[in-house]
Formats: structure tokens, C-alpha cells, sequence
């Protein structure tokens, strides 16, 4: 599997809401039962969203025989359809796609987190090193660069590799394009750290690589030394280290917001938290696609009351009257 995808990688001093913004995500996600109906609604949206794709097409009839659960990671490294959809919906916040794609996103979750227990015990509690290539904006790298000993997360499914040569060649390949930094993250592991889950996948990838680690979303790293691999091109090694997923911040955001509101459920919580951003169309995006779902009156009431709530404040009173009558 190739490691140039678009990864959302954040700074964490600076956006440290977009983590917990993930980190929720998921939690809320794995929280919520998934049904056929799922597949099915995903489906229908992607044969639209691909109708004038042969190709996609016939692979998204393909998916919609033979998909299982336990085929979560073969389909995800295949790099079609459902690999660009989920990392869309995780890079921008698209809440009407993340509502569609939840339940593969729980899938994949599910499958290395099993692994995971499977596999932990073979690293035998030695730190060991991955490796991930990839390109970086010059601007995305200077401020990298100024961060040394604070944090990054990489808010969706990260694909490392325990081949050092094997990942900078991705970096070498991100020198083509403008203003592209090519980076080489060396990652160092400590199995004995509660991490997010990750597993080695090659009886489970598409491409059988042997060498390719998939972690969970979100991870977070602590940001180590940077040096230049070559005095004649801008490419350069980052030394990360893998910390613990237990979260301070995301602890007191969901206590403070649940004394807030009561009964708040983990869907409210991120409307809040995207109100909190600033994301007031996200929101909208978010409420609007749940509302479609087969929500209890009760919680359909909630979400017009808060996106009412939200219009008001931002001075839409027509809006807010509309949704607050519904």
C-alpha cells in the first residue's frame, strides 16, 4: 500500500480540537449498532457519487456482493473507492459521508484492534522502529520544524512500513511535485505504551506487503530531532515517538459538555465540538444527514434545537425559526 496518501495530520499545540474531534469520532462510531441497511445507504452514495466511473462502478458492485466484516483491511488497501471516501470524510469533516461510511470505519477499527491483541505479545516489550514516506508542504514543514518536543496526531487510518528503504522511497517521489518537502518519519514503538491499536496486515492487505503496520485513527507522536538526508535536495528524516491515546483534554471536554447538557449523547457532543471550531456548516452537514436516520423523535428534536440554536447566534433568525418549529 502506498504511504503518499493524503494523511490529516495536525499540530497538536495548535489544533488539539481536531484530535479530539477524532478521537470522538470513533468513540461514538463504535458506540452505534450498524445493520445491513448501512452497506446498502453507503452503496447507493457512492454508485452516485461514481456514475460516470466504469471502473469504480464495477468495483463498488464487487463490494456490495461480497463484502464482510472481516474483509475491512483487504478492501481499505485496495486503494478504490472506500479507501478514498473514508480518508475524505476523515480530512474534511464531512458529516453527511462520515454517517454513510461509519460502519466501515467501525470495521476497520474492529479488525486491527483484534489483531492487535493477537500480535502485541510477539514484540515482547522492546521498543522497535516503522517507517513512514511521504511529502509535506513547505509551509506544513517549517512549522514541523519549529515544534521539536511537542505533538502531531494523524487523524486518520496511517499506513507505516518496517522497511526503511522502502518508505523513503515514497519520500524521494514527493520531490516531484512543487513546493514539497519529502519527509521520512523514523517512528519509534513502545509495545508496553497504550497506544492506538496497530497491526501488521500482510495476510490482510491487498498488496500482501510484508513489511506494512496499519494503525487506528488517531495517533499521536511526540516530534524528536530532524535532519537533512541530502545536501542537494530537500529531504529530510523526523524522528517521532508513539505516546499513550489517553487523553486529558478529551476526558474534560466530554465531562464539561455532558454537565452542560444533560443527556447529551457522543452525536451532540460533536456538533458542539464542531461549534467550538468554528465549523458551523459542518455541523448543519452533520445534524441534517443524522436527521435522515432512523433517530428517535426524541434525538431528531435535539438536533433542530441545536442547529436552531446555532443559526440564532449567528444571526440567521429566519433559519433558526425554521428549525426550531420543526
Amino acid at each position: 500500500m502506498g504511504m503518499n496518501e493524503d494523511v490529516s495530520m495536525q499540530n497538536l499545540n495548535q489544533l488539539e480540537s481536531k484530535f479530539i474531534y477524532s478521537q470522538l469520532l470513533k468513540e461514538t462510531l463504535l458506540e452505534m449498532k450498524h445493520d445491513q441497511q448501512a452497506v446498502k445507504d453507503l452503496i447507493n452514495y457512492c454508485k452516485e457519487e461514481y456514475q460516470s466511473n466504469i471502473q469504480e462502478l464495477k468495483i463498488i458492485d464487487e463490494f456490495e456482493r461480497t463484502y464482510h466484516v472481516s474483509d475491512a483491511i483487504w478492501w481499505y488497501t485496495r486503494e478504490c473507492f472506500i479507501y478514498k471516501m473514508l480518508n475524505r470524510a476523515l480530512r474534511i469533516f464531512d458529516g453527511n459521508l462520515i454517517v454513510r461510511i461509519g460502519f466501515f470505519l467501525c470495521d476497520m477499527h474492529q479488525q486491527i484492534d483484534n489483531l492487535y491483541k493477537k500480535q502485541i505479545h510477539q514484540y515482547h516489550g522492546k521498543i522497535f522502529r516503522v517507517y513512514r514516506g511521504q511529502g509535506l508542504p513547505t509551509a506544513n514543514f517549517i512549522k514541523l520544524s519549529k515544534n521539536i518536543g511537542g505533538l502531531i496526531s494523524f487523524n486518520n487510518f496511517l499506513s507505516v512500513s518496517t522497511k526503511r528503504n522502502f518508505a523513503l522511497g515514497f519520500a524521494e517521489d514527493a520531490l516531484v511535485k512543487h513546493d514539497m518537502i519529502g519527509i521520512l518519519f523514523q517512528m519509534s514503538m513502545d509495545p508496553t505504551v497504550s497506544s492506538t491499536p496497530f497491526a501488521s496486515i500482510p495476510t490482510r492487505s491487498y498488496f500482501k506487503t510484508e513489511s506494512e503496520i496499519l494503525f487506528s485513527m488517531p495517533t499521536i507522536f511526540r516530534i524528536g530531532n530532524i535532519r537533512k538526508l541530502d545536501n542537494t535536495r530537500p529531504l529530510y528524516q523526523i524522528e517521532l515517538k508513539l505516546t499513550s491515546n489517553d487523553n486529558k483534554q478529551l476526558r474534560e471536554f466530554i465531562e464539561h459538555i455532558r454537565d452542560e447538557v444533560s443527556d447529551a449523547t457522543n452525536w451532540h457532543l460533536l456538533g458542539l465540538l464542531l461549534m467550538k471550531m468554528g465549523q458551523f456548516d459542518k455541523v448543519e452537514e452533520l445534524y441534517m444527514a443524522l436527521i435522515e436516520q432512523k433517530f428517535h423523535d426524541c434525538d431528531r428534536v435535539v438536533f433542530y434545537e441545536q442547529l436552531g440554536s446555532m443559526k440564532w447566534h449567528q444571526g440567521h433568525y429566519k433559519e433558526a425559526m425554521v428549525f426550531n418549529e420543526e
